[in-house]
């Protein structure tokens, strides 16, 4: 064996030989409890946080040499109380000796036991970490030209840029989170933390679970999460790959007793510039697909950030049985079935606007921009286009037969439905300013078309002024508002229809073609209440209306006349017919409402040979009408009218708006003709 081979062989064996008698010499002569005060001052120093080490602390020396300490506590911040900001029952860790002699801090495991932690954030919004964080980076190695030009890290003593840590074992922790500043308390119980090998610079494996709970939210859910971590500590970079979050939620508030998500995502976080970025973000949950990603800037100053986020297509109604909740039983079978959302979006600390949105339905896509400002107090503000909507399409089976009847719906909620109030409480704290254009709508068998509602909120008080649209031939503007910040809500609507054709109307809504014409419609309307028997009892207002070259179906007025007259004489009275018409060149009134009763004295009718008008009663309530009109039989009337001519005629109606029934009292009318036995005939 050559002999500089022999002579490094001796040297290392005596290096080795020397390590192992100083290590035995250390065991023997240094007691580490008497350090105890110097490693507190150094901690305390290292944090600006007083540090006290209750415990014992022990030296061990093989395999390796390793530190056992007992109680350790960290004080909280000044103004978060006296319990501590955190506490460790007991801890172990191992050291690399040899490293030091490079420069190096090489730690094997740090195991902790037991870690209570308590974070808090005040009213103020000020943290009891902050200071911890701030001294830490205050501590960081400081760049400074190289004379190359090259800007060099300058370190001192064992830089935390050199510490190296074979893993970290952290079990058994209790973490808790309070957020005075938004009311919200959190507690992270039985944690259990590990790490693969730590060294600055390169990645290393990150896996951490526990129980997290909230008061109030009556579930628990079971965290678990793993990641690839790469810390650049001088640099002040870190990025994490591959992180994978499993919660399972249970508890009497989760749909089904129990539920599970999985979150996926990728990112960086740049101190130094004051950037972060997350990439490949993935939320999957029952059925749902969301991903996303943002990129931010401004850390340190004026945060700013944009990105993306998309709801893949699924189905709601899939979704809602998975959540063991029963999807509504809609019109429609196909209502519920597909739904997806993509939009970009971009904001600071205190607004976020969606842009680009591209919202579906079913058959209906929503696009548009949505903002907000104020999360502590927030502002919404939009500007939808939505292409088309069936409303009709998502209620319950039979609501548009229903809605096309006189008579109430007859759901199963009897006097207790009656009785539900209407909850405005959302009103009291919205705040939002937009408008929303819809071009196709269909509600309660009404078709509208091209309406455009300009909506705002504020101080309790929701206003849609105004709304326009196109409506069968005509258009209609109307004005609406909910004043919610009195004791007693109160409800206002006005507004006017033009020229809108009446008969395909009413069709749709009520499925009468009793009435054709031209409409005018204009109304004035207010009611206060929390239910629907308060608002028709308190409903007050003027409304009027006029139809122009239109004719009544199944209402032979000519003929009614003409029966009332013959039976009136003793003569076989000939029933008017079912399909016959009444032809007006005119038909329109004004009412006056009153807390639900409309009364009006201004009803005119002009149908060629007859005109009048009249007065009566209309109770919303009841939908019952109580009126009497005057018909007047022009001199000139003909040949069919002949025996009428000349006379002015009552004629009583009753009943429902659409079908109501009438009597002719021609004896009333007798005055202008002869003295008869007159009578009344009813029909």
């Amino acid at each position: 064996m050559k002999t500089w081979v022999k002579i490094v062989i001796g040297a290392v064996a005596a290096l080795v030989v020397v390590v192992v008698m100083a290590l035995v010499v250390l065991r023997v002569t240094i007691d580490p409890d008497a350090y105890r005060a110097r490693i507190d001052a150094a901690v305390t120093d290292a944090i600006g946080r007083e540090v006290d080490i209750d415990g014992p602390i022990r030296l061990s020396l093989l395999p390796w040499p390793s530190i056992r300490f007992g109680a350790v506590t960290v004080v909280n911040a000044d103004g978060f109380g006296s319990q501590p900001l955190a506490r460790i029952r007991a801890g172990h860790v191992t050291l690399r000796v040899l490293p030091l002699f490079t420069g190096h801090l090489r730690l094997g495991t740090l195991n902790i036991r037991g870690l209570d932690l308590a974070l808090s954030r005040n009213a103020n919004g000020q943290t009891n970490w902050q200071s911890i964080v701030h001294r830490l980076s205050a501590a960081a190695p400081a760049a400074r030209p190289s004379p190359d030009g090259a800007r060099s890290r300058h370190h001192t003593g064992l830089p935390l840029s050199s510490l190296k840590i074979g893993a970290v074992e952290i079990s058994r922790a209790d973490v808790r989170y309070d957020d005075d500043a938004h009311d919200r308390h959190y507690r992270l119980k039985g944690a259990d933390l590990e790490t693969g090998r730590i060294s600055n610079g390169h990645p290393f494996r990150l896996e951490a679970g526990g129980d997290l709970s909230w008061p109030g939210s009556h579930m628990t859910a079971a965290v678990h999460l793993v990641s690839r971590i790469e810390p650049n500590v001088a640099d002040r970079f870190y990025r994490f790959s591959g992180l994978s979050v499993n919660v399972l939620a249970r508890g009497p508030a989760v749909p089904g007793g129990k539920q599970e998500a999985n979150l996926g995502a990728s990112g960086d976080l740049d101190l130094e510039a004051g950037r972060f970025g997350l990439d490949d973000v993935s939320l999957q949950a029952d059925g749902l697909t969301i991903t996303g990603n943002v990129d931010g800037t401004g850390l340190h100053d004026r945060l700013a950030y944009n990105g993306r986020i998309t709801v893949a297509e699924f189905s709601p109604r899939s979704t809602l049985q998975q959540l063991e909740l029963h999807p509504p039983k809609t019109q429609a079978a196909a209502a519920l079935t597909s739904a997806s959302f993509d939009a970009q979006f971009e904001g600071g600390a205190h607004v976020v606007h969606f842009k680009q949105i591209a919202a579906k339905l079913d058959k209906s896509t929503l696009s548009g921009t949505v903002n907000v400002r104020d999360f502590a107090d927030p502002h919404y503000g939009f500007d939808l286009n939505l292409d088309t909507l069936d409303v009709d399409s998502y209620l319950p089976p039979g609501s548009a037969a229903q809605a096309q009847t006189s008579q109430p719906a007859q759901t199963g909620g009897g006097a207790a439905q009656k009785a539900a109030e209407f909850d405005l409480a959302p009103l009291h704290h919205l705040r939002m300013r937009g408008q929303l254009r819809i071009g196709s709508l269909t509600t309660a068998n009404l078709n509208i078309h091209n309406a455009l509602a300009q909506v705002s909120a504020a101080d309790s008080v929701l206003r849609i002024a105004p709304l326009t649209a196109d409506i069968y031939g005509g258009t209609l503007k109307l004005n609406g508002g909910v004043d919610a910040s009195g004791p007693r809500p109160a409800y206002a609507l006005s507004g006017h229809f033009r020229h809108v054709a009446i008969e395909p109307l009413l069709k749709d809504v009520a499925d009468s073609d009793r009435l054709e014409g031209n409409a005018d419609v204009a109304i004035d309307l207010h009611a206060t209440g929390r239910q629907v028997a308060q608002l028709k009892r308190s409903l007050s207002g003027t409304a009027q209306f006029a139809l122009n070259d239109g004719q009544i179906n199944g209402f032979d007025l000519v003929g009614m006349l003409l029966a009332a007259h013959e039976q009136a004489h003793g003569k076989s009275a000939r029933a008017a017919s079912a399909n016959g018409t009444t032809e007006f060149d005119h038909l329109g009134g004004r009412f006056t409402v009153d807390h639900g009763m409309a009364s009006s004295d201004a009803f005119t009718i002009d149908a060629g040979p007859l005109t009048g008008g009249g007065e009566g009663q209309y109770s919303l309530k009841d939908n019952r009408l109580d009126y009497t009109l005057r018909l007047a039989v022009a001199q000139d009337a003909g040949q069919r009218l002949a025996p009428l001519a000349g006379l002015t005629v009552p004629m009583h109606l009753q009943g429902a708006l659409l079908s109501p029934s009438y009597s002719i009292d021609i004896q009333k009318a007798a005055h202008t003709g002869s003295p008869d036995d007159g009578s009344t005939i009813q029909r």
